[in-house]
């Protein structure tokens, strides 16, 4: 494990970094590498990406490609290339993370309906944020956080789709203690109830390389990847994967969750379908401890 405060060098946020890019002319050279590498298996010439970039000083291009130089770009004898850090920073902005002319949605009608009342849900989509929100009773069903890029070229439904997939992957890596953002570690701790969204339980998601909040979620949502609970669904008719997380009840309601123990904190999930009880067990780190299927009704 290596911790922020011991090597500063090597993880955390980095000044000299942001005044490297903070150029026009090296960020138009490391989109233009990027691209240029997508056609061609071998490193891009320093002709190649000085025509390409369209800088007419070659004394000023050298200048701008050294600021580039280890961090963002390798060079070899046959060219350069992007490093990884290079890639990820150029991914980010194609995707839209950092452009201002961010795209948005403004309270479009959805397919889904609100898991407390029934009434219909409308989709809005600001500030990389997706929000599902009731129609009628003004809950908020659900939020994701999703990169502008997802909305281009797309329609609300597919839109959607992409969104449902986004967070199941996150949710899937941070149930293993796994930062969807850094493939850093993970904290999990229980959120306070009056900074939480809904009266829902939630659980924060905390990067231990930013000590930043990546992600909150319920309990319910947590057990979307464990194959029993999957397996069970599936064996009554229901496909979980095929749904969208805001419309299994279990991952918008604590409805089937119930606290037998404070002391050791343990926290039992109980959903019944046909004649069969599932029940799950989690301890204070969220750990499934134990999962039986009994016949409905019986202890």
């Amino acid at each position: 494990m290596i911790n922020m405060d011991d090597n500063d060098s090597s993880i955390g946020v980095n000044e000299e970094i942001y005044a490297i890019l903070g150029h026009e002319t090296r960020l138009k050279i490391l989109l233009n590498l990027g691209e240029l590498e997508g056609t061609t298996s071998t490193p891009v010439t320093f002709s190649t990406l000085w025509k390409q970039t369209g800088v007419r000083d070659s004394g000023k291009f050298k200048f701008h490609l050294r600021k580039l130089a280890d961090q963002f770009i390798t060079r070899s004898e046959d060219g350069y290339y992007l490093t990884y850090i290079g890639r990820l920073i150029r991914r980010a902005i194609l995707a839209g993370q950092y452009n201002p002319d961010h795209l948005a949605l403004a309270d479009i009608l959805a397919e889904s309906s609100c898991y407390n009342c029934g009434a219909a849900l409308v989709v809005s989509y600001d500030d990389g944020r997706l929000r599902l929100r009731c129609t009628s009773c003004e809950n908020l069903s659900y939020r994701i956080t999703i990169p502008p890029s997802a909305l281009a070229s797309r329609d609300v439904e597919t839109f959607l789709d992409a969104a449902n997939q986004r967070v199941r992957t996150d949710i899937a890596l941070l149930a293993k203690g796994v930062c969807p953002t850094c493939s850093g570690p993970i904290n999990m701790e229980r959120r306070n109830p009056s900074d939480a969204p809904t009266e829902n339980f939630y659980v924060n998601h905390i990067c231990k390389q930013s000590d930043d909040r990546i992600l909150s979620t319920t309990i319910g949502e947590l057990l979307l990847v464990h194959p029993g609970v999957v397996t069970f669904f599936y064996n009554h008719g229901i496909d979980l994967t095929e749904m969208y997380c805001w419309e299994i009840d279990f991952c918008v309601s604590d409805e089937y969750l119930t606290v037998i123990s404070k002391d050791p904190w343990t926290i039992q999930f109980e959903y019944s379908l046909g004649d069969q009880l599932l029940r799950v067990s989690l301890n204070e780190e969220f750990a499934i401890t134990d999962l039986s299927i009994s016949p409905d009704g019986v202890n």
